[in-house]
């Protein structure tokens, strides 16, 4: 990376799959910052926030899109919402990952 610039992550989910495999692994790499985590679960939202030291914390997904400093985002929700919210990241002109695939079924792809 160039001058050692970390890439900014927001987090859009909260569950499980996103502490054990994303929040962790990402906050372990030395080139991430996990900069915002947005989880509709307030209680949830708040105890990952805390747990692993996460600056801003959103009650949606839009609202984690709003902010300027955020480089790429992890997308760990709900099939049903990964294309509505990956639109969302385009539309934000954000880079997004997301590791499930997006439909279940022809007629949503």
């Amino acid at each position: 990376m160039p001058n050692n610039k970390k890439i900014k992550l927001g987090v859009i989910g909260a569950g499980l799959i996103s502490q054990l495999c994303h929040i962790s692994n990402y906050s372990k790499n030395k080139h991430c910052e996990i900069l915002a985590l947005a989880d509709y679960r307030n209680k949830l939202r708040e105890k990952v926030g805390k747990k692993f030291n996460i600056k801003y914390l959103y009650s949606n997904h839009k609202e984690l899109l709003k902010n300027s400093e955020i480089d790429a985002v992890i997308i760990v929700t709900g099939r049903e919402n990964i294309g509505p919210v990956a639109y969302d990241c385009l539309k934000k002109k954000k880079t997004y990952f997301y590791r499930k695939a997006k439909c279940s079924h022809l007629l949503s792809s």
